[in-house]
Parts: C-alpha cells; structure tokens; sequence
C-alpha cells in the first residue's frame, strides 16, 4: 500500500537519536508531529542550511509517531547513515518510493483507459484489476450509454480471470460482476468448463471416447467422464405377431 501524505511536512530536529549514527528514535519541534502524515512514511534528514545531496542526507522511514516523537528505521532507499544532530531538517520529501508508488498503483490498482471510454467503480475488483474493454457498443469501444446493452469486462492480475458486467436496456444500474469466458479459453477440441464454486470456473478436457459426463459429487469440477451405465433392471420381452 502506498503510504500516506501531507503538505509542508516539515520541521527541525529538537532531540537527536542515539546514537546518532544508528538510532531508531529522534524528537522533532514541538507542535511538529502533526503536520507529519500517518505513518508509515519515508522521511529526508539533512543538514541546516543546505540541500539534500547524497552526500549529506539520509532517508529513514517513520513508523511511529508519539506527540513530537518519531519512531525511525535508518539506512532506507539505498542511503548512507549520517550523523543526526540537532537542529538538522527533516522532511517528508518525495523520495523513489513515492514514485514507484504511484507506479505500481497504476498497474495493479486502476483501470487502464481508453481515449473513448468512461469508466465507474468497479468496487471489490477495482484494486485488481488491469484491464478493461470498457462499454462496447456494437463492437465499437465506447463512453457513452445509448439505451441498449453494454459489456464492461476486466482482469483480475491475482488468478488471471476475466469478469464481466453489463448494462442492459432500462437499467439504472450495472450488474454483478460474473465470470467471463471467451473463445481464448478454450484451447482444446471438447474442452469444457465447469464451476467449483460461484465465480470459479474449472476446465474439463474431452474423455474417451463413448464415455459421457456424470454428476460426481466427490469429483472438483462435480463432474467426470465415464463409462455410461449398464441397462441393468430391464428385461428383453420378445413380441411375436400374431396373425
């Protein structure tokens, strides 16, 4: 998760840690501690009068915060560790973290959009999905409702299923999202799929030959292939005509 953030999060160090090299606690001016963000959160700290430079700052990364009162973890982004002293700065800075961040919530945490589209929230799924074909009208990618039905459909990056929801005319809503299938799930001559449970779908290769699909409670899709069942309990019963 990313972490959070707060404007003008800055301030001067009242009590160093100790040692300064190395410890995990330092005091910042009073009153300061709230203009901090919730941690966690990465924080610069460099020398009074100068800018950051890899040469005299050190990123460490906030954990706690009591009143004015930092609980730190040193050495953070690839660092050096640098002798805290009082009166150095400290700052929640935009750091590579901040950045990767970002980057990483857009892969794995919003809908990619197309110049066309118009997306909504896609509620539990919104946090996993990486994909989207948005509303498809007529085959056309489309922002816009028109009455009719609409698909939305998207990926979810934790097992690679497809889901799907539509719009269908007179709706004011869309619908569930369901487990989508298409021709790209099929990748074999008799293949079939069946659900282990709702929203989860399972395939079944083709059986043997003269063999058929039974209902087997024991089985994971709740179905098998087997021989089909003997006509046992009939009798033959021979009619001859009689004139």
């Amino acid at each position: 998760m990313a972490d959070a953030h707060k404007n003008f999060s800055y301030s001067t160090i009242l009590t160093a840690p100790s040692p300064a090299t190395s410890g995990t606690s330092l005091v910042v001016q009073s009153g300061d501690g709230a203009k901090f963000p919730t941690p966690p959160f990465n924080a610069t700290v460099w020398p009074t009068g100068v800018q950051p430079l890899t040469t005299n700052a050190e990123i460490v990364r906030v954990t706690a915060i009591a009143t004015d009162t930092f609980t730190i973890t040193r050495l953070q982004e690839s660092t050096s560790a640098r002798s805290i002293v009082v009166g150095d700065q400290i700052a929640a800075t935009i750091t590579v973290k901040t950045i990767t961040d970002i980057e990483s919530s857009e892969i794995t945490g919003k809908i990619a959009s197309d110049a066309n589209s118009t997306y909504t929230d896609n509620s539990s799924y919104w946090s996993k999905a990486i994909a989207t074909d948005g509303w498809v009208v007529n085959g056309i990618l489309t922002g816009t409702r028109k009455g009719i039905e609409h698909t939305q459909r998207i990926q979810d990056v934790t097992n690679a299923n497809t889901y799907a929801r539509v719009w269908l005319n007179g709706s004011t809503a869309w619908g569930a999202w369901s487990l989508y299938l298409d021709s790209s799930d099929f990748t074999a001559k008799g293949q079939t799929h069946f659900a282990s449970a709702s929203n989860v779908a399972g395939v079944i290769t083709v059986g043997a030959n003269d063999t058929v699909l039974t209902a087997d409670s024991a089985a994971a899709l709740g179905v098998k292939w087997a021989a089909p069942a003997s006509a046992s309990g009939f009798k033959q019963i021979l009619v001859s005509k009689i004139n």
